[in-house]
Protein backbone atom coordinates (compact mmCIF):
# COMPACT_ATOMS: atom_id res chain seq x y z
CA UNK A 1 0.00 0.00 0.00
CA UNK A 2 1.56 3.89 -0.88
CA UNK A 3 0.81 6.32 1.83
CA UNK A 4 1.70 9.47 1.79
CA UNK A 5 0.98 13.27 3.14
CA UNK A 6 -0.07 15.86 0.43
CA UNK A 7 1.14 13.38 -2.18
CA UNK A 8 5.10 14.01 -1.26
CA UNK A 9 6.93 11.45 0.54
CA UNK A 10 5.07 8.43 -1.43
CA UNK A 11 5.92 5.34 0.68
CA UNK A 12 5.09 1.63 0.82
CA UNK A 13 3.81 -0.12 3.50
CA UNK A 14 2.64 -3.70 4.10
CA UNK A 15 -0.90 -3.85 4.19
CA UNK A 16 -0.74 -4.78 7.92
CA UNK A 17 -3.01 -2.56 10.29
CA UNK A 18 -0.13 -2.32 12.92
CA UNK A 19 2.07 -0.81 10.11
CA UNK A 20 -0.43 1.19 8.54
CA UNK A 21 -1.15 2.96 12.63
CA UNK A 22 2.51 3.66 13.00
CA UNK A 23 2.78 5.03 10.13
CA UNK A 24 -0.46 6.87 10.20
CA UNK A 25 0.06 8.18 14.12
CA UNK A 26 3.64 9.66 13.06
CA UNK A 27 1.83 11.19 10.09
CA UNK A 28 -0.86 13.17 11.71
CA UNK A 29 2.02 13.90 14.45
CA UNK A 30 3.88 15.72 11.88
CA UNK A 31 0.77 17.39 10.61
CA UNK A 32 0.24 18.74 14.07
CA UNK A 33 3.88 19.58 14.43
CA UNK A 34 3.71 21.82 11.12
CA UNK A 35 0.62 23.81 12.56
CA UNK A 36 -1.42 22.19 9.50
CA UNK A 37 -4.94 20.45 9.68
CA UNK A 38 -6.00 17.20 7.72
CA UNK A 39 -8.22 18.58 4.86
CA UNK A 40 -9.26 15.14 3.85
CA UNK A 41 -8.17 11.98 3.08
CA UNK A 42 -7.69 10.29 -0.34
CA UNK A 43 -8.46 6.73 -0.04
CA UNK A 44 -7.87 4.97 -3.95
CA UNK A 45 -8.85 8.21 -5.72
CA UNK A 46 -12.06 8.89 -3.41
CA UNK A 47 -12.18 11.77 -1.28
CA UNK A 48 -13.50 11.70 2.59
CA UNK A 49 -13.40 14.52 4.93
CA UNK A 50 -14.69 12.49 7.54
CA UNK A 51 -14.98 9.10 8.67
CA UNK A 52 -12.15 8.32 6.85
CA UNK A 53 -10.50 6.10 9.55
CA UNK A 54 -13.13 3.44 9.94
CA UNK A 55 -13.04 3.31 5.97
CA UNK A 56 -9.49 2.47 6.24
CA UNK A 57 -9.74 0.16 9.35
CA UNK A 58 -12.68 -1.58 7.25
CA UNK A 59 -10.90 -1.89 4.09
CA UNK A 60 -7.21 -2.16 4.77
CA UNK A 61 -6.92 -5.29 2.36
CA UNK A 62 -8.28 -3.41 -0.63
CA UNK A 63 -6.79 -0.33 0.01
CA UNK A 64 -3.72 0.08 -2.71
CA UNK A 65 -3.16 4.07 -1.70
CA UNK A 66 -3.88 6.76 1.02
CA UNK A 67 -2.82 9.93 0.70
CA UNK A 68 -3.78 13.13 3.62
CA UNK A 69 -4.08 16.48 2.00
CA UNK A 70 -3.83 19.30 4.38
CA UNK A 71 -3.62 23.16 4.61
CA UNK A 72 -2.07 25.42 7.00
CA UNK A 73 -4.45 27.08 9.73
CA UNK A 74 -4.75 30.83 7.94
CA UNK A 75 -5.31 29.30 4.41
CA UNK A 76 -8.14 27.21 6.60
CA UNK A 77 -9.82 30.57 7.81
CA UNK A 78 -9.34 32.33 4.34
CA UNK A 79 -10.93 29.36 2.73
CA UNK A 80 -13.79 29.08 5.24
CA UNK A 81 -14.37 33.31 5.09
CA UNK A 82 -14.82 32.84 1.05
CA UNK A 83 -17.35 29.72 1.41
CA UNK A 84 -19.00 31.33 4.45
CA UNK A 85 -18.91 35.21 2.17
CA UNK A 86 -20.69 33.20 -0.50
CA UNK A 87 -23.30 31.31 1.05
CA UNK A 88 -24.24 34.52 2.49
CA UNK A 89 -25.30 35.55 -0.38
CA UNK A 90 -28.05 33.42 -1.19
CA UNK A 91 -28.88 32.35 2.43
CA UNK A 92 -30.04 36.04 3.27
CA UNK A 93 -33.20 36.77 0.76
CA UNK A 94 -33.96 33.19 1.18
CA UNK A 95 -33.95 33.35 4.80
CA UNK A 96 -36.28 36.09 4.63
CA UNK A 97 -38.50 34.44 1.88
CA UNK A 98 -38.81 31.91 4.35
CA UNK A 99 -39.64 34.45 7.32
CA UNK A 100 -42.28 35.78 5.24
CA UNK A 101 -44.37 32.38 5.67
CA UNK A 102 -44.88 32.95 9.23
CA UNK A 103 -47.34 36.12 8.36
CA UNK A 104 -49.31 34.14 6.50
CA UNK A 105 -50.35 30.22 5.93
CA UNK A 106 -47.73 28.04 6.11
CA UNK A 107 -48.04 25.18 3.84
CA UNK A 108 -46.05 21.37 4.05
CA UNK A 109 -43.11 22.39 1.75
CA UNK A 110 -43.14 25.52 3.91
CA UNK A 111 -41.93 23.63 7.30
CA UNK A 112 -39.31 22.09 4.40
CA UNK A 113 -37.65 24.87 3.53
CA UNK A 114 -37.64 26.36 7.44
CA UNK A 115 -35.95 22.88 8.06
CA UNK A 116 -33.49 23.67 5.27
CA UNK A 117 -32.73 27.09 6.66
CA UNK A 118 -32.19 26.12 10.35
CA UNK A 119 -29.42 23.41 8.92
CA UNK A 120 -27.86 26.34 6.95
CA UNK A 121 -27.54 28.25 10.57
CA UNK A 122 -26.10 25.58 11.98
CA UNK A 123 -23.01 25.22 9.08
CA UNK A 124 -23.01 29.07 9.77
CA UNK A 125 -22.47 28.43 13.82
CA UNK A 126 -20.11 25.87 12.87
CA UNK A 127 -17.79 27.77 10.89
CA UNK A 128 -18.13 30.88 13.03
CA UNK A 129 -16.64 28.62 15.84
CA UNK A 130 -14.02 27.21 13.54
CA UNK A 131 -12.65 30.31 12.64
CA UNK A 132 -12.73 31.01 16.02
CA UNK A 133 -10.54 28.07 17.13
CA UNK A 134 -8.33 28.63 14.27
CA UNK A 135 -7.61 32.40 15.21
CA UNK A 136 -5.58 33.76 17.15
CA UNK A 137 -7.66 34.13 21.11
CA UNK A 138 -8.75 37.66 20.32
CA UNK A 139 -10.44 37.27 18.09
CA UNK A 140 -13.57 36.66 20.28
CA UNK A 141 -16.09 38.54 17.60
CA UNK A 142 -16.61 35.18 15.96
CA UNK A 143 -17.66 33.43 18.71
CA UNK A 144 -19.64 36.04 19.97
CA UNK A 145 -21.69 36.16 16.67
CA UNK A 146 -21.86 32.74 17.28
CA UNK A 147 -23.33 32.63 20.57
CA UNK A 148 -25.66 35.43 19.48
CA UNK A 149 -27.46 33.34 16.51
CA UNK A 150 -27.60 30.54 18.89
CA UNK A 151 -29.64 32.49 21.48
CA UNK A 152 -31.65 33.49 18.62
CA UNK A 153 -32.63 30.30 18.02
CA UNK A 154 -33.17 29.25 21.09
CA UNK A 155 -36.13 31.78 21.21
CA UNK A 156 -36.91 30.44 18.08
CA UNK A 157 -37.32 27.02 19.59
CA UNK A 158 -39.43 28.77 22.02
CA UNK A 159 -41.61 30.22 19.50
CA UNK A 160 -42.16 27.14 18.01
CA UNK A 161 -43.13 25.24 21.05
CA UNK A 162 -45.53 28.09 21.31
CA UNK A 163 -46.86 28.13 17.90
CA UNK A 164 -46.10 31.36 17.81
CA UNK A 165 -46.01 31.78 13.64
CA UNK A 166 -45.65 35.37 14.18
CA UNK A 167 -43.47 35.61 16.54
CA UNK A 168 -40.95 33.25 14.46
CA UNK A 169 -41.02 35.50 11.31
CA UNK A 170 -40.14 38.64 13.48
CA UNK A 171 -37.16 36.67 15.25
CA UNK A 172 -35.79 35.51 11.54
CA UNK A 173 -36.77 39.07 10.06
CA UNK A 174 -35.66 41.58 12.71
CA UNK A 175 -32.88 39.51 15.00
CA UNK A 176 -31.32 36.56 12.85
CA UNK A 177 -31.07 38.48 9.57
CA UNK A 178 -29.97 41.38 11.50
CA UNK A 179 -26.85 39.14 12.66
CA UNK A 180 -26.01 37.28 9.92
CA UNK A 181 -25.48 40.62 7.81
CA UNK A 182 -23.01 41.45 10.52
CA UNK A 183 -21.03 38.18 9.08
CA UNK A 184 -20.47 39.51 5.81
CA UNK A 185 -18.25 42.62 7.53
CA UNK A 186 -16.20 40.22 9.15
CA UNK A 187 -15.72 37.88 5.90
Amino acid sequence: MQVAIDNIEVLTIEDDFKKLDEWWTGATAKIYKENRLIYNVEIDSNIFYNGYELIIYENINNISRININTKGKEESIEETKILLGQYLEGFIPISQKIADYFYGNMKDEHWTEFTDLLEGIKWIISSLEFIQVLSNSTATSYSNLADEITARVTELDQALQNNEMVLIGDLVNYDLIPLIEKIKLFV
